[in-house]
Parts: C-alpha cells; sequence; structure tokens
C-alpha cells in the first residue's frame, strides 16, 4: 500500500505539473512583448529624430539666410577657379553657421551649398543614432534638411541707386557702351521687376567722361557761376576780367533755321578749387566773395591754336586784336576771338564742349522711364577724369545742393547705394605739349598757374596720377559720411548707410587697383572681363540690394 500510495502520489505531481499552464504564459508574455518594445523604440526614436531633424532645419534655413546676405554669394566677374572657392567659402560659414545653432547626438551633419544666378540652396545631412531601435538592427536613420533662397527677393526699404557710367572714347571700343546700357538696365530690372516704379526706390543717373553735364537747365539756378565770381572761372584769358561764360556768351550758332543765335551753354561744368573738388560742400550763393570758389563753373574749353588739339576758331581770328611777336599763348588765351565765331554744328569733337560728357545727369527719380531715357542717350567721347564722375554721383545722393534729393545720411530709413563702372584710368593726355601739358578737362590744363591749378601741381607728366590721389581722397571723404545701421538681411549685423560698388569693365590693372580701394569692401569690387560679366555684375547688385527670402 505503501509503494502504492507513493506511486500514486508521484503520478499526480506529474499530472499536476504537465497541467500547470502558469509559465508557459509568462514565456509567451515575454514573447509577444518583444515586437511590443520595438514598436515602442521606433516611436520613441522617431519622435527624437523628428525633433532633431526640426532642429536641423531651423539651423539650415538660418544658414541659407546668413549665407545669401553675405558678400560672398556675388560671384560676378569670377573665373571657374575663383567660383570654386567661393563656394568652398559658403559652404564653410553655412557649417559653422549650423555647427553654432545645431547641437544633437551623433556625426555632426553634412553641408553642401549650390548657388545659381537666382537661388542659393543650403543642404544639410546626418545619419542620426537610435537606441532601442538598434536592438533589431537599425543604428540610425537619415534625416536631411533643404532650404532654397530666392536671390532677387523684393525691395523691403527706402533705397537710392545713383549709376555713375563712363561714356569716354573709348567706350565706344567692343560695344563697350551698348553692353553698358544694357547692364544698367539690366540692375533696374532686377530691383523693379517689369513695375514702372516704386516709391522706396529711387534711382540716379550720372554719364561722365572728362566732365560732368548737369544740365543746361541750371544756368539760372543760382549755384552755376554765369557772372565769373569764381576764381577758376578766369584762368584762360588774357583779360583777367572775361570769364568762361561771356566766352560762351559771344559765340553764335547758326539754327535749323537759318537763324544767327547766341550759342547757348550746353550745361557742363568744371572742377571747384582745392578741396572742394573731393567735397560735396554746398554752393553758396553770397555777395561775400569768401564764397564764390564754392559755385561751379561753366565749362569752356578754349580755342586751342593750329596744331594743337582742340582747335575751332581760325588762326586769322586767333590774333584778332593781338599785337607785336604772336606766340600760340597769346593765340591761346586772347578771348577777342570768341567773338567771331558762329558755329553751324553743335556734335564735332572739337569746341568749348570738349571732352565733357555728352548727355546730362537725371536727378534722384522714382520714374523709371525718366531714368532709362537717360540711359539711351549716352554717348561715348571725351578722355577720363575719374574723381568728376564719383564726385558728382556723390553730390546726386547729398542731401546738400546743388542736387537736394538725397536723403539726410543720418536718416536710417533710406539706404544709399552708388555703383560706378569705368573701362579706364585717369587719362587727361599727361605731357600732351608743352602748351598746356594735356587735354582740356574738368581740371582745366595741366600747366596752369599754380594758384588756380586744380591737379595740385604743374608738372604735366603727373596729372593723371594727381587725379588717382584726387579720386582717392574723394572715396575717403564719401565713405566718412556713412552711418552705421541694421542690415535689412541680418538684423543682427550693421551695414554703412552709404555703399560704393565699383566696376572694372575691361579696364587695366592700375584702375582695377584704384577701384578696389574706392569701394566699400573688396566685396564691393567686381571685374568685368566682358559684355556679358559686366551685364552680370549689374544684375548682382541689384539682387543684393534686394531683401532675401526663402522660397523652400
Amino acid at each position: 500500500m505503501a509503494n502504492h500510495s507513493l506511486k500514486s502520489k508521484r503520478a499526480g505531481i506529474l499530472r499536476r505539473f504537465a497541467g500547470d499552464r502558469r509559465g508557459n504564459v509568462a514565456i509567451f508574455t515575454a514573447l509577444a512583448a518583444i515586437p511590443l518594445l520595438v514598436g515602442a523604440g521606433i516611436a520613441i526614436d522617431t519622435a527624437r529624430a523628428s525633433r532633431s531633424h526640426n532642429a536641423l532645419q531651423m539651423a539650415v534655413d538660418s544658414a541659407a539666410l546668413a549665407a545669401a546676405a553675405s558678400d560672398k554669394v556675388n560671384m560676378a566677374g569670377l573665373t571657374a577657379a575663383q567660383k570654386a572657392t567661393r563656394k568652398k567659402e559658403l559652404e564653410d560659414l553655412a557649417r559653422n553657421y549650423v555647427k553654432s545653432n545645431y547641437s544633437d547626438a551623433g556625426a555632426e551633419a553634412t553641408i553642401t551649398v549650390d548657388v545659381t544666378d537666382t537661388t542659393l540652396t543650403v543642404t544639410g545631412q546626418k545619419l542620426f543614432p537610435t537606441t532601442l531601435m538598434s536592438l533589431v538592427g537599425y543604428k540610425t536613420v537619415d534625416i536631411d534638411a533643404r532650404a532654397e533662397v530666392n536671390l532677387q527677393g523684393g525691395i523691403s526699404e527706402n533705397i537710392e541707386i545713383v549709376l555713375v557710367m563712363d561714356t569716354t572714347g573709348s567706350m565706344d571700343q567692343n560695344n563697350r557702351l551698348r553692353d553698358a546700357k544694357q547692364a544698367a538696365k539690366d540692375l533696374i530690372t532686377t530691383v523693379l521687376g517689369e513695375a514702372k516704379s516704386d516709391d522706396k526706390v529711387k534711382f540716379a543717373l550720372v554719364p561722365f567722361s572728362g566732365s560732368v553735364n548737369v544740365g543746361a537747365d541750371k544756368l539760372n539756378s543760382g549755384w552755376i557761376d554765369t557772372t565769373g565770381k569764381a576764381s577758376v572761372s578766369k584762368v584762360n584769358f588774357t583779360d583777367v576780367n572775361y570769364h568762361n561764360m561771356q566766352a560762351w556768351n559771344d559765340m553764335k550758332y547758326v539754327n535749323s533755321k537759318g537763324q544767327t543765335v547766341a550759342l547757348s551753354w550746353n550745361g557742363c561744368v568744371e572742377a571747384r578749387l582745392g578741396n572742394l573738388a573731393v567735397t560735396d560742400s554746398p554752393p553758396v550763393v553770397s555777395t561775400n566773395s569768401t564764397t564764390w570758389d564754392t559755385l561751379f563753373t561753366p565749362y569752356m574749353a578754349p580755342d586751342e591754336p593750329d596744331s594743337y588739339y582742340n582747335t575751332y576758331i581760325s588762326k586769322t581770328n586767333e590774333e584778332k586784336d593781338l599785337k607785336g611777336t604772336k606766340t600760340d599763348a597769346m593765340r591761346q588765351a586772347n578771348q577777342v576771338k570768341y567773338a567771331t565765331k558762329t558755329f553751324t554744328s553743335l556734335t564735332g569733337a572739337t569746341g568749348p564742349w570738349s571732352n565733357c560728357a555728352a548727355s546730362a545727369i537725371v536727378p534722384l527719380t522714382t520714374d523709371r522711364s525718366v531714368i532709362e531715357a537717360g540711359i539711351d542717350a549716352m554717348a561715348a567721347r571725351g578722355s577720363t577724369v575719374l574723381p568728376e564722375g564719383l564726385m558728382w554721383g556723390w553730390r546726386v545722393m547729398s542731401p546738400n545742393m546743388p542736387y537736394p534729393e538725397g536723403a539726410s545720411y543720418t536718416d536710417k530709413k533710406w539706404r544709399k547705394v552708388l555703383v560706378f563702372m569705368t573701362d579706364g584710368e585717369n587719362d587727361v593726355g599727361a605731357g600732351l605739349n608743352t602748351l598746356n601739358g594735356s587735354y582740356y578737362t574738368a581740371y582745366g590744363f595741366a600747366t596752369a598757374p599754380t594758384a588756380k591749378n586744380r591737379f595740385g601741381s604743374t608738372n604735366a607728366s603727373s596729372a593723371n596720377s594727381q587725379l588717382d590721389s584726387k579720386l582717392t581722397t574723394a572715396c575717403t571723404n564719401l565713405k566718412a559720411n556713412a552711418e552705421p545701421r541694421e542690415d535689412p538681411k541680418n538684423k543682427a549685423k550693421t551695414i554703412p548707410s552709404i555703399e560704393i560698388y565699383t566696376i572694372a569693365f575691361q579696364a587695366p590693372a592700375a584702375a582695377k587697383t584704384l577701384l578696389k580701394s574706392c569701394a566699400t569692401s573688396e566685396s564691393y569690387y567686381i571685374d568685368a572681363a566682358n559684355g556679358t560679366e559686366l551685364k552680370d555684375a549689374f544684375k548682382a547688385i541689384g539682387a543684393r540690394l534686394k531683401t532675401m527670402y526663402l522660397s523652400k
């Protein structure tokens, strides 16, 4: 019985063990928990990756806007190798920006930048490390972000844009003037699109050569010296009381009706004496003789004797009323001859207008048609006096007379931009001859008497280098008026209220050096080797003046 009872107990224990389901439940529960845990891991890691992706996207967006606002985005005039270097610099800029604004687990994000004429794109890619998903073999997930900035943007601020355009005789070569006209219009289109005007945008145009034409309509403005008050108005005549405007008044012209009428001043002016030539000091209309040199003298290129550059009066009339031995200097300074001259054409290369810009300044205006008409009117003639072009560009945007349309230098609601384009260096024919030492330009003759010499030296061979110094001084003086203002593309930065862009269009090395130093910074200087690059340069400047925005 005892044995049977033990056997019976053992059999019962085995039956109870075999029938117990509690262990099976635990095993199956454990097995069933694995996909639940994986699912939870996926949810957790997905949420982590999503947060990281959002942070990366924000950093890439900011990096794209920062890169687009950078000076380095302007690639006009660069060679393929220079563009590659510039792209690398943009990628470094964007990478550092992302690194500063995005920090998360795993390796650093890979940043690439692509730039076209109209867009800048920044792409960020990163392998994001997982936690629970790694248990099933997914150790990382890809996250990426992309931001595209429309470089054409829109105008969101008040801006004055002054185009200072070289219209010297050399611009007639290789279709340079044609390309320059189109480039200027391309900048306008880049800024305005198809709009006829924008109240926030004012344009001005300053064509220049050996002198600048302010417009014949300024004759009675008060700031044109019509009575010979300014000392530079009486430099070129034997009679110390005779002056430039009197010479204009003495000459005659046969008009289209065959009538002989007084020769009208054409609007060109001469440079002022001393430091007045390189500042925007306003002309002062006063009876006080100490202010008379602030006025602007009508440009009057003297008649030069036969065999010299600008001869337009016969030798017989050049010698009218002269006594004794007659020299070339006497013939040139003889003011009596001007009353003998009657022109039948006003388009010749020689005359009192010689070496002055053929078309006039267009003051600041919101009317697109007016500025484009001024561009169309530009014609190539004359030699090169760079400081006069820059100075009249400055005077047009200055709040001072003679052009009061410019906003105050301290008005931070307005941005002032000067675009200065030339194809050459200062050239007045230095050392041209022993009589005058140069062509006649806004600065007169190189050999003018010391007291009235505007070059700063009577050494004719140094005339061009003297003008180089004048340009450098003028650029420095202009920059000194710039006030710091908020950068509309990056409110954490400031930019000068006056920005100077310079463009060397097929220009010699010496001119490039001058233009680089004149620009606001080196990134504001562009070297255009041909017409296509010139148009690209103007478009790029127009794009930089607009407020960039994220398009994708």
